[in-house]
């Protein structure tokens, strides 16, 4: 169990969010994820899946579609090692209005979003970087719209 929390430290440590954190805080962390493996065209998340957990996207790489009752709408974005999803959730939890699909073999990290809160309290310099990261995301979304609008 500590070579694997020690590897997931490592591992955390190429996502900028933790890229200020040493290797004891790392260590710690680690201790609160969950790799997980999916095949290409698999769901990672699927229309209406209650979404109690962050995904942090170790490798591969995963879609984003828009949805609506009836199918899966239009694609909306591409999310990629490195990235983390749905940070939205952090503010509200609501019933998800998009899926998440695997493109190729996609290895992801998750974490509750109760750890996930508990560890932003304890680490608080990390509060500021994901305003940051919500304010880069917001402003994909504009630009997605204005794309849509023009």
């Amino acid at each position: 169990m500590f070579f694997m929390t020690r590897l997931l430290g490592r591992t955390l440590k190429n996502f900028s969010l933790f890229s200020s954190l040493d290797t004891s805080q790392l260590q710690t962390i680690a201790s609160f994820f969950t790799r997980e493996i999916y095949e290409a065209n698999s769901y990672v998340i699927n229309i209406n899946d209650n979404i109690d957990r962050l995904y942090f996207v170790e490798s591969g790489s995963i879609q984003i579609y828009a949805t609506s009752k009836s199918d899966v709408g239009q694609s909306l974005f591409n999310i990629y090692a490195g990235d983390i999803y749905p940070l939205q959730e952090l503010f509200g939890s609501s019933p998800f209005k998009t899926i998440a699909k695997a493109i190729e073999p996609t290895t992801v990290l998750t974490i509750s979003m109760k750890d996930f809160e508990s560890i932003m309290q304890h680490y608080p310099s990390l509060n500021m970087h994901i305003i940051s990261m919500m304010q880069r995301e917001i402003n994909a979304y504009k630009n997605l719209i204005f794309q849509k609008v023009l």
